[in-house]
């Protein structure tokens, strides 16, 4: 079930509710994340989150770093929520 659920995040790039993953996989938000902190050592939330700022890197490897638009093809709707996320991460 974790196994799925990361795989479900992962080719999500990370843009997608944790309810919407545990639905996906039928079960509570609740016991997927139990069940991500015993197995993979982190929330779904939070390991979404590492996957959509991850996202930004590789859309750089393939783009010109045009910031904004980078940002919110990542997902990121919010200026100062990337910039949280990349103080957090870095």
């Amino acid at each position: 079930t974790v196994e799925k659920a990361v795989q479900h995040i992962i080719a999500s790039r990370g843009m997608i509710r944790i309810n919407e993953v545990a639905a996906a996989r039928d079960i509570s938000t609740r016991h997927l994340e139990q069940l991500f902190a015993q197995q993979v050592g982190l929330t779904p939330k939070f390991f979404a989150r590492i996957i959509r700022f991850n996202y930004v890197f590789e859309l750089l490897k393939n783009q010109q770093p045009d910031w904004l638009n980078l940002v919110v093809e990542a997902g990121y709707y919010v200026q100062s929520h990337f910039i949280r996320n990349f103080k957090a991460f870095t």
